[in-house]
């Protein structure tokens, strides 16, 4: 049986955070504790509303790591680390769970429910979350199918706005003042939460639901975003609100006195979020509700609502009204994107003869999208011509060149394949495409290298140049552009170190050393990480049988870092 005493505990942490922790304790803010297969495991209850997953690891009595989900990086373990290791440390008379398999999770048991047993969880639940009452009234009017087909574009009863406001009332009261980095986020989820069930309505047709919907977050949030808002966090949830807003405006049947009230009010809110650094937020929605992408009031160029009205008319369903907008607003990659959808090849493969889809800038990374859902259809050999036809462009992304290289490949065409592979190289250089390259040149070889090379140090891109280093083995140049790169990751440095330790074996050691000491001072979280660096270096030791070098490391670290008893304790197989 394992035993934890509080005398490891206490040093594992600074004073503040134990006595922070053995106040959770006290307060019974630990949840849901396992301890199973030595490991413990427990949901601790925060300052505010968000709650972390603590998940601690033992060896015998040695704590062999410890993390949370709580975003503390100070030293030490944080207050709910603490407290889950009091818990156990007081009550290590119950017996582990031993080598038994986990329980079923609640996924694998809903699938093997009944109806009649859904329901009857449904119901407990009901009674059990009274604000589950609400979102079941938002969400279940948009997944239960009618008895009879509704057009779609028929208007729907209208949505429970009471029931929703209720919801994103809720959110914003998520917001603990007292302590805002660890209750913002759980506001921002539940925000996210409301608005997916606005789009859900808006994605359908359902325009004037999905506004009213819109309208009531706008409402909710708007006139308090200061208050709320502490560091951006809000910021991206705003944008993708003020985007959506903009296309149920336009798509919802509004009278001139509604849009007028509306505009009213957008304009508020724009004001409101102004002050904040987040002017562009509504340019489209109070374009939209004056009917018009000339300007803004104060003179501002608004963002053109083309590009808008395609969704709405997308989300409509009305397939003629949404190509001839495509071909007037000449948004190519929209238009044979939607008569591919509609298993019109033939027109696909004449259009992208004829037009360049150059233009829709935004979509440049969606080509790959496009000869794949062709190629999906069962157009093979149409997906892979529009693919040829389309990597010569200048805005070519890897993902499609890649896609094309692999099928010119697989079909013997070995010039094409490595026009596409160098394509996908200046667009994304990787060690997997220069290794493609290799092996297709042949003789080629010395001269492309020296040009990928070139390329990728054009873009100061070191990483790339310290793996295609270590690939062609040539270790003392990655050296020497690791020691003169910024830090690039230890996961390169993990790969470095290993190519390095027959030809570079003090250089080895030394940045294995290094990174653990690194890792040792940001705390005790770190040190598992830290003891399998020091392993490294002791391996590099060991190949060169240097075991004297390695005590003399070892025992320096020992006399520098001897009073983090856990890291010592984790130190004691090296």
């Amino acid at each position: 049986m394992q035993t934890i005493t509080e005398k490891q505990i206490r040093e594992r942490a600074t004073k503040s955070s134990f006595e922070r922790g053995q106040s959770y304790y006290q307060d019974g803010r630990v949840g849901a504790f396992t301890y199973r297969n030595d490991a413990l495991q427990a949901v601790v209850e925060g300052s505010g509303a968000a709650s972390y997953q603590v998940e601690i690891n033992l060896i015998g009595s040695v704590i062999a790591s410890a993390t949370c989900t709580c975003p503390y990086d100070g030293e030490g373990d944080c207050k709910h680390i603490i407290a889950v290791l009091l818990t156990f440390s007081r009550h290590q008379d119950v017996d582990p769970i031993a080598d038994t398999p986990a329980p079923q999770s609640p996924d694998d048991l809903l699938k093997q429910m009944t109806a009649d047993q859904l329901r009857s969880v449904i119901d407990m639940l009901r009674r059990q979350k009274p604000e589950l009452e609400d979102w079941l009234r938002i969400v279940l009017p948009g997944i239960v199918t009618p008895e009879k087909p509704v057009e779609r574009h028929t208007l729907a009863p209208p949505v429970d706005t009471v029931a929703f406001r209720r919801q994103v009332q809720r959110a914003v009261d998520l917001l603990d003042y007292h302590s805002h980095w660890d209750s913002i986020w759980a506001l921002v989820d539940a925000l996210d939460d409301a608005h997916s069930q606005a789009t859900a309505y808006m994605e359908r047709g359902d325009f004037n639901n999905a506004l009213a919907l819109m309208r009531i977050i706008g409402e909710e949030v708007a006139p308090d975003y200061g208050n709320l808002e502490e560091e951006c966090q809000l910021a991206g949830f705003m944008k993708g609100w003020g985007e959506d807003l903009t296309v149920t405006i336009l798509g919802a049947d509004l009278s001139d006195a509604e849009r007028k009230t509306l505009g009213e009010q957008t304009a508020e809110w724009h004001a409101e979020l102004s002050d904040y650094g987040l002017e562009d937020v509504l340019y489209g929605a109070i374009s939209a509700c004056m009917q018009t992408d000339d300007a803004s009031p104060d003179g501002t160029l608004l963002s053109n609502l083309g590009e808008v009205w395609l969704d709405v008319l997308a989300y409509k369903g009305d397939d003629v009204a949404y190509l001839e907008a495509c071909l007037q607003q000449e948004a190519h990659y929209r238009y044979v994107y939607r008569l591919a959808q509609l298993q019109r090849i033939d027109e696909v493969i004449a259009h992208v003869a004829q037009h360049s889809l150059r233009s829709d800038e935004q979509f440049v990374d969606e080509y790959l999208k496009l000869v794949t859902l062709i190629e999906e259809r069962g157009h093979t050999e149409a997906a892979y011509q529009i693919g040829v036809s389309s990597i010569s462009r200048n805005d070519t992304r890897s993902g499609l060149a890649m896609w094309v290289a692999k099928r010119a490949e697989d079909r013997g065409e070995s010039e094409t394949a490595q026009q596409a592979w160098r394509i996908a190289f200046a667009d994304s250089p990787s060690l997997e495409v220069y290794r493609k390259l290799k092996s297709l040149s042949g003789d080629d070889w010395s001269a492309l290298r020296h040009e990928l090379i070139k390329l990728v140090a054009g873009r100061k891109r070191n990483d790339i140049l310290i793996d295609i280093a270590i690939e062609d083995g040539d270790i003392e140049w990655a050296v020497r552009l690791w020691d003169k790169s910024p830090y690039v990751g230890d996961e390169l440095l993990a790969r470095l170190v290993t190519a390095a330790a027959e030809t570079q074996p003090d250089w080895a050691a030394q940045r294995a050393i290094g990174e653990a000491e690194n890792l040792i001072k940001r705390g005790s979280k770190h040190y598992p990480r830290a003891v399998r660096w020091l392993e490294k270096a002791k391996a590099v030791y060991t190949r060169h049988d240097r075991m004297d070098d390695w005590q003399g490391e070892l025992a320096a670290i020992r006399a520098k870092y001897g009073r983090k008893y856990s890291l010592m304790e984790q130190m004691e197989l090296l």
